[in-house]
C-alpha cells in the first residue's frame, strides 16, 4: 500500500465514507401518522409514536438508539400550541443529535402545521400527503412511506 492509499483510507475512516445507509437503520418519531407509516414500512424500525401526542409534549420523548440513517417525523397535526414552530425546531434540533437525514411527514390541507414545518425544515427532506376522509389522517400509509423511503438513503 503506498502513502497515497494510506492517507486516502485515513480519511475515509475520519469522515465515515465507508458508511453504508441503509433503508433499515432508521426510525419515525411523532403522532399517529408517524405511527401508521411505521406500520406501512413493515415494523422493522425503532419507533417512538403515540395516538394524539402533540408537538409540546414530543419534546419530552426520544429515541433508543444513538444514531440512525434516517428519522421519519410527523409532529403538529394534534397541536392546541400557538408555540408550534419552537416545538418542531426544539425536535428538530434533538433529531439532529441522531441522523443527518430528517424527513418530515407535512398534511396538505392543515395549514398551521404544514407552514410551520416549511419554516423549520431547513435541508431536510418533506412527503406531502392528502388527508382521508376524516381530514387528518392519510388516504394511504403504503404511498406515504413509499414517499419517505425515496429520501432514506
Amino acid at each position: 500500500m503506498n502513502i497515497i492509499s494510506i492517507i486516502l483510507a485515513g480519511l475515509a475512516a475520519i469522515s465515515g465514507a465507508n458508511h453504508t445507509c441503509s433503508v433499515n437503520n432508521g426510525a419515525f418519531f411523532g403522532d399517529s401518522i408517524a405511527q401508521g407509516t411505521y406500520q406501512a414500512a413493515g415494523k422493522r424500525h425503532h419507533q417512538v409514536t403515540k395516538v394524539g401526542i402533540s408537538a409540546k409534549q414530543l419534546r419530552n420523548k426520544d429515541l433508543p438508539a444513538n444514531r440512525y440513517d434516517w428519522v421519519v417525523i410527523s409532529a403538529g397535526v394534534n397541536n392546541p400550541s400557538t408555540n408550534i414552530e419552537n416545538d418542531l425546531l426544539y425536535i428538530r434540533q434533538k433529531m439532529l443529535k441522531k441522523t443527518n437525514n430528517i424527513i418530515w411527514i407535512v398534511p396538505e390541507g392543515n395549514a398551521v402545521a404544514k407552514k410551520a414545518v416549511m419554516a423549520i425544515s431547513k435541508n431536510d427532506y418533506r412527503v406531502t400527503y392528502k388527508a382521508g376522509k376524516d381530514g387528518v389522517h392519510p388516504r394511504s400509509y403504503q404511498k406515504l412511506w413509499s414517499g419517505a423511503k425515496s429520501h432514506t438513503c
